[in-house]
């Protein structure tokens, strides 16, 4: 089956030093395929949101996503945001 595109939506946030949280990140992702190779595929990702509720920002990035059995896939995603590196991983469990 051939890459697709996907659309998804998404929380991003960091607690600091775990009391409370600091810029939330929250909203939209869009992947558009790039290539596939065997069990992995390539896209190009957009995330569009909203930061602290007064900010709209939209980060562009590449995601590597592998499929590691019939029912789980793990991602990382690469992009940038606000003029800084962002890294990211997920895991995806089809039921």
């Amino acid at each position: 089956m051939e890459p697709r595109w996907v659309l998804s939506g998404f929380i991003a946030k960091n607690t600091g030093d775990g009391t409370q949280t600091v810029n939330p990140f929250y909203g939209v992702t869009v992947n558009a395929p790039i290539a596939k190779s065997g069990k992995m595929n390539f896209y190009f990702n957009v995330r569009g949101g909203v930061v602290n509720q007064y900010f709209i920002v939209v980060a562009p990035g590449i995601e590597t996503k592998l499929k590691v059995s019939r029912y789980v896939s793990i991602s990382f995603v690469t992009s940038v945001r606000m003029t800084y590196p962002s890294a990211g991983a997920r895991i995806s469990i089809k039921i």
